[in-house]
């Protein structure tokens, strides 16, 4: 017998969270992801929209120990609205592979690009996904 499994992705604005970066952007490796790329709390900004967001894969070893939880993502949409960089930021499972599903999805997303005056610009945002089993 099957079990149904539902996905669902839970931020402001359809699983996209357009906040400051977080604070513990401060170390060097946090520095060179933000590199070049405006923050979401940059002054005349506008955001970038999702226009296609497939939703992550649930491996069947995360089903079978019944993970669930939150990935946490940063990301940064490119001036063509694809995804230049990803990384997670706060894990839910690095073994059972829900890691590694979220940002292999996260990468895979499409958005119309920010912009700052008009012209399109590099701009981080934080992306959590949402693995529950059902």
């Amino acid at each position: 017998m099957r079990r149904g499994i539902t996905l669902l992705l839970f931020v402001a604005l359809a699983a996209v969270s357009f906040e400051q970066a977080p604070a513990f952007t401060t170390t060097a490796e946090d520095l060179a992801f933000i590199k070049d790329a405006y923050l979401a709390s940059t002054k005349d900004l506008v955001p970038p929209k999702p226009i296609h967001r497939p939703l992550p894969k649930y491996t069947p070893e995360a089903m079978r120990a019944k993970i669930q939880g939150v990935v946490w993502t940063q990301i940064v949409v490119m001036p063509d609205g694809a995804v230049g960089r990803a990384r997670i930021t706060r894990s839910l499972d690095k073994d059972l592979g829900l890691d590694a599903q979220a940002l292999e999805t996260v990468k895979s997303w499409r958005f119309e690009p920010g912009t700052l005056k008009g012209e399109a610009v590099p701009v981080v945002v934080d992306v959590t996904l949402d693995f529950r089993l059902h």
